[in-house]
């Protein structure tokens, strides 16, 4: 989904796209489990998109908690990422690069380079 969009504009969209997508995504998703408009089948369908049932999203894995939140993060013992927030930095050449977490927010798989630091700041 969002490397259609990579490849029409040449850039990676911004995390508001993502999450806008994904909203009406999950809508879409439970309009065509029903297979009906109603609102308390709706309801019900959101409701059940869990860590057990989640929706694979724009901006990865989409489940909630029994509170309605938002469920983010990397469950190591499933290996599954849900929504989360990459950290990046943009390095020489103007290149966004995906930087580490310590595993602690998503695997280490997912990087693409080391920080980097440059020569007058933090040393």
């Amino acid at each position: 989904m969002a490397n259609n969009w990579v490849e029409h504009y040449g850039e990676s969209p911004l995390y508001t796209g993502l999450g806008a997508y994904d909203s009406v995504y999950m809508l879409y998703y439970a309009i065509q489990t029903i297979q009906s408009f109603d609102t308390e089948g709706i309801i019900r369908v959101l409701e059940g998109i869990d860590e057990d049932n989640y929706v694979v999203g724009a901006s990865g894995n989409l489940a909630f908690t029994d509170n309605h939140d938002v469920v983010e993060g990397y469950d190591k013992k499933t290996g599954v990422i849900y929504g989360v927030t990459l950290f990046v930095q943009w390095q020489e050449g103007g290149k966004k690069e995906c930087v580490s977490s310590g595993g602690l927010v998503y695997p280490e798989y997912v990087v693409t380079a080391p920080i980097t630091f440059p020569d007058w700041g933090i040393n």
